[in-house]
Parts: structure tokens; C-alpha cells; sequence
């Protein structure tokens, strides 16, 4: 393991000690969902900071959700940081919530995602992925307990007994919680996004828009592909997660911001998967799967 992703596994495990505890009082307001919401709010904002005051003892540029990335700046390194995917399950104390945080690095002129790692407090499982290293969990509860097991997507090449996971995360959900009244002082950087900029994940930046519902997609991706196994479980990190780890074979996505991609662009190469980023949609999925879909 590099010191980079030894350092955000232990920020991470730091930051989230306070969500042990707010998990489980959200167990106890479930029946209240203004509640809940603010509640939520408080403990995004708490994980915010104490994640800034950690990692900026490293570098000063952090970027959120709610903030403007370019990928074509001068820096050197630079911290990608999602600090809960999903507050919907949270909120509703669903374990299928995340924390990211992705560290990239100048190389060659090009910033490049170099350690990206995810972790899922409810579940005690931290997944994470080194450029060049390959992708790993480590996992530690009532169930199993396992230190650095190596990820590998799926061999399946059959589209009928493909599983595949549909997310739509709709951003007007979140527009409350990544507001600007919301935003941490900690945050030193929200650049502007160049107008013209056209190169490589400048255009990745923006939360894409569409009218589609997701009744909509699942239809769509099932006529288009024949796949009728499809999941959804709200959290774009879990299912990014199950794809990497061989259990499911194929994720679609609509909407995806930027924290997000480049972690699961790195997650997802590194256990052996193919990337297929068109117009409207992100798909992550096995080779053999990829090279069958009419994208």
C-alpha cells in the first residue's frame, strides 16, 4: 500500500467516528423526515470540516460536489473529496452510504488519479485503488474479517445472465445540502470552468442534466442491451463498488460528478474493468460484457 492511500484510509477512519453514533440516532428519527434531514445536514457538515482539517495539512486544494474543478490547472496535487454519497440513505439510515476521496497527482504534465479510496461506515468496509497496483478491500465485522483482498470484475460475457445496476442520483435532492450556505470555509479553491475547455475530464466536471426518469433509463438500457436483471441501491459508490468486486457485472449511470468519476474510473480500471463514457450516460462494466452493448 502507498503512504498516499495509507494516509486517506486513516483520515477517513478518523473523520467517520462521530457517523458510528449519528447512524444510529437516525435509526431512532426515522418516522421524522424533516428531522432527519437536518440532522443529516449537521453530520455533512461536520464530516466536511473534519476531513479539510486533515488533508490540508497536505495540500490546500480540496474540491467538493458543489465545486468547479478544472482538470487542465497548475497544480501538483490536488484532493477529490465526496463526503457522503448518497445522504438520501443516510438520512433513512441505510447502510448503503459512502465516504471518497481520491488524490490526484501531476504526472507528466496531466493531473492523474493515483489512489482513490471508498468507505462505507454502516458496513466497516473501506475499498480502495492504486494507479498501477490493482484494486483492494479491507473488511472487518460480525461476518468476515479480511485485510487486502485483491478486487476483480466479473468474466461473465453473457448478456442474459448479466446483473447490471441502474442509478439516476438526482441532483435537485442535494442542491439543499451542496448549497452555498453550506459551504465550508475550509474550501480554498472554486475555479471558474473554462468555456472553451474541451480536453480530457473538463467537460466531466458538470453534473450532466436530462428529463429522463428513471423508469425511463431502466426501460431504455433493458430494450437496448437485453438485460432485464437490473438493481438499483441509491448509492452510486456501492454499486461502483459491486462491479469491482466481481458481484455484479455492469453499472449505468446518468448523472455523475466529478469526485465520483475519477474515483471510479481508477476503482474500475484497476480491477480490470472497460469505461464506456457516452453523451448522456457512464457506463462501468467487465471487457467482455462492454464489447456487446450498443454504446
Amino acid at each position: 500500500m502507498q503512504p498516499i492511500t495509507n494516509l486517506l484510509i486513516n483520515v477517513l477512519r478518523k473523520a467517520v467516528k462521530f457517523l458510528h453514533r449519528d447512524f444510529l440516532e437516525l435509526e431512532m428519527l426515522q418516522k421524522n423526515s424533516v428531522r432527519n434531514e437536518e440532522f443529516c445536514k449537521r453530520s455533512y457538515l461536520r464530516l466536511k470540516t473534519l476531513l479539510c482539517e486533515e488533508l490540508q495539512k497536505h495540500t490546500q486544494y480540496l474540491f467538493f460536489p458543489e465545486d468547479q474543478f478544472d482538470l487542465n490547472n497548475n497544480y501538483e496535487s490536488v484532493f477529490l473529496i465526496n463526503p457522503i454519497d448518497s445522504p438520501n440513505n443516510f438520512a433513512r439510515s441505510i447502510p448503503f452510504f459512502a465516504i471518497s476521496v481520491t488524490y490526484l497527482k501531476r504526472n507528466q504534465e496531466v493531473l492523474t488519479p493515483t489512489s482513490t479510496v471508498i468507505y462505507f461506515p454502516a458496513l466497516n468496509e473501506i475499498y480502495y485503488a492504486e494507479k498501477g497496483k490493482g484494486a483492494w478491500i479491507e473488511k472487518n465485522n460480525l461476518n468476515s474479517n479480511y485485510q487486502g483482498l485483491r478486487l476483480r470484475v466479473s468474466d461473465n460475457a453473457d448478456l442474459k445472465n448479466c446483473l447490471a445496476i441502474i442509478e439516476d442520483v438526482n441532483h435537485n435532492d442535494l442542491e439543499e445540502i451542496y448549497s452555498c450556505e453550506m459551504k465550508s470555509e475550509y474550501t480554498k479553491i472554486n475555479l471558474e470552468k473554462s468555456k472553451e475547455s474541451v480536453s480530457r475530464g473538463a467537460e466531466r466536471t458538470e453534473v450532466r442534466e436530462h428529463s429522463r426518469t428513471y423508469k425511463d433509463d431502466v426501460a431504455n438500457f433493458s430494450s437496448s442491451s437485453s438485460i432485464n436483471n437490473i438493481r438499483s441501491f441509491g448509492s452510486p459508490c456501492y454499486g461502483a463498488t459491486l462491479v469491482a468486486s466481481g458481484k455484479v457485472d455492469l453499472i449505468c449511470l446518468s448523472l455523475l460528478n466529478f469526485t465520483l468519476y475519477y474515483a471510479f474510473e481508477l476503482l474500475i480500471k484497476e480491477a480490470g474493468g472497460i469505461i464506456i463514457d457516452s453523451s448522456d450516460k457512464f457506463i462501468y462494466s467487465n471487457r467482455y460484457i462492454a464489447k456487446k452493448l450498443k454504446y
